[in-house]
């Protein structure tokens, strides 16, 4: 609510997201390049934050526009996007042409955690249907 009412009265204003870089990945070098890193702030904007938290919205609210292939992967403990949403989501979707693949273990950048060699075979696995 905020963010929506800064939006429209000071869109710049800077947000933070406290976002928990254990959280990320079980690796702690990730965690520890995420800290480190200076492209890593942490904060955005006011009216970004409303228009995400929208467009967020507009997708949950509509899991029957899916009309392409679709392939979700999951972190199992991801504590920053709890899976159990995502599989209630992806059971909405009425397109047949879908994927949900949940990584047991993993947290929120399934592509960064340790079983990230696991997830590039699936991805190499499911865009070789898909385009070949």
């Amino acid at each position: 609510a905020l963010a929506r009412l800064l939006s429209r009265v000071w869109p710049t204003f800077p947000l933070e997201l406290g976002l928990d870089a254990g959280a990320l990945s079980r690796d702690p070098e990730v965690a520890r390049a995420y800290e480190q890193s200076p492209l890593v702030h942490g904060k955005t904007s006011a009216r970004f934050g409303a228009e995400s938290l929208d467009r967020v919205a507009w997708v949950k609210a509509h899991p029957e526009k899916i009309g392409l292939p679709l392939l979700m992967v999951h972190g199992g403990d991801d504590s920053l996007n709890l899976a159990e949403g995502t599989r209630s989501w992806f059971e909405q979707v009425t397109y047949d042409d879908k994927e949900l693949l949940v990584y047991p273990g993993s947290y929120h950048e399934v592509h960064n955690d340790l079983d990230h060699q696991q997830l590039a075979a699936d991805l190499e696995s499911w865009l070789s249907r898909h385009l070949g």
